[in-house]
């Protein structure tokens, strides 16, 4: 009889171990996690360390194309094959994939994406322009990432868009314009919205 009450407590001690290890294993995932996201919110304020101007508010000024040039440009990617289509990742994979974007721009630079997520529209009060943009949730629909995207000027807003925040898949050229300050500006050139 104490043989087996010796082996109930050794079993005992390892589900207690085996928890503890779970435990610690789901602790670091979330940490992780966290961490994961504090670099997100200071990628669009990372500053070049060889620009010494200590001046922390900007006005950044953005020449996107447009008119005949981004309708030239649309023109050129329509037959063009998807290079990354993220459609198809789990949730996760695809916020990864953003984030990636985000962090490593030139290993897509000049590709044609799939992306789908959840529309978005900034309205700009000062000059009346409207910004554009696909947001990724993860899995848990804590954090997002996102990327602005600009159509054709026949492309109009609301006939050819979908509702705010329902899910569509926008198929377009990834961009990216080099700013004053070491600023690196990442967007699309969308050739098709579906919703």
């Amino acid at each position: 009889m104490k043989f087996f009450s010796f082996f109930n407590k050794i079993r005992a001690f390892r589900l207690q171990q085996s928890c503890r290890r779970r435990a610690l294993a789901r602790l670091a995932i979330l940490a992780c996690g966290v961490l994961a996201t504090i670099p997100n919110a200071f990628l669009s304020c990372k500053k070049n360390p060889n620009n010494s101007d200590s001046n922390i508010e900007q006005t950044i000024t953005l020449t996107l194309p447009s008119g005949k040039e981004l309708e030239d440009i649309v023109e050129s990617i329509k037959e063009r094959p998807v290079d990354k289509d993220i459609t198809n990742l789990t949730a996760n994979m695809m916020y990864a994939e953003i984030f990636n974007m985000m962090v490593e721009p030139e290993g897509y630079q000049n590709k044609i994406l799939k992306i789908k997520g959840l529309f978005q529209i900034y309205p700009d009060e000062q000059t009346g322009e409207s910004y554009y943009s696909v947001l990724v949730p993860d899995a848990a629909a804590c954090c997002q990432q996102g990327i602005e995207f600009i159509c054709p000027p026949q492309t109009k807003y609301p006939e050819d868009f979908p509702e705010v925040g329902k899910e569509f898949t926008v198929t377009g050229l990834f961009t990216t314009i080099e700013l004053d300050g070491g600023i690196t500006y990442n967007y699309l050139i969308a050739r098709s919205l579906e919703f």
